[in-house]
């Protein structure tokens, strides 16, 4: 299994702007499990987030960077985490998009906290936190029907 290209998404970690170039590329994936159960959307995720980190932990090493920015598994994890059980449709998609892009790059309500965590931790866990605030304002904005 070659770890630096599950961290940085094969070539999407080398694009412009690859955060969020991760995170529109996710957007198929999320798509694709909108036609499943929330069981087997949790499942993956949980595997992405356990590869994720063995692979985000090995890139640092190699790159000698404690977050090197070619690594976007943890944006991948993020936007899985804004999607979980929404109605995917463009505006949701866009508006949860530019949720998770605002508190990733932000780090805005305490998620630049998790980026300073030890090794992959830090990594991840930021993208975690964007994701699971961007998440709860997309429930709350459906809920509401404002999407």
């Amino acid at each position: 299994m070659n770890w630096l290209s599950i961290a940085t998404l094969g070539p999407i970690g080398y694009l412009p702007a690859p955060g969020t170039c991760a995170s529109i590329a996710t957007i198929a994936l999320v798509y694709s499990l909108s036609y499943t159960t929330i069981i087997f959307y949790i499942t993956l995720l949980a595997i992405i987030f356990v590869l994720g980190f063995k692979a985000s932990d090995y890139a640092a090493h190699i790159l000698q960077h404690p977050d090197p920015s070619c690594v976007v598994i943890d944006e991948c994890i993020g936007t899985l985490i804004t999607f979980i059980a929404l109605p995917i449709n463009m505006p949701i998609v866009i508006v949860g998009i530019l949720l998770f892009r605002f508190f990733d790059i932000s780090k805005w309500c305490g998620v630049h906290w998790f980026q300073q965590l030890p090794s992959a931790w830090g990594v991840i866990m930021d993208d975690v936190v964007a994701g699971i605030f961007s998440s709860m304002l997309l429930h709350l904005l459906h809920f509401r029907g404002f999407l």
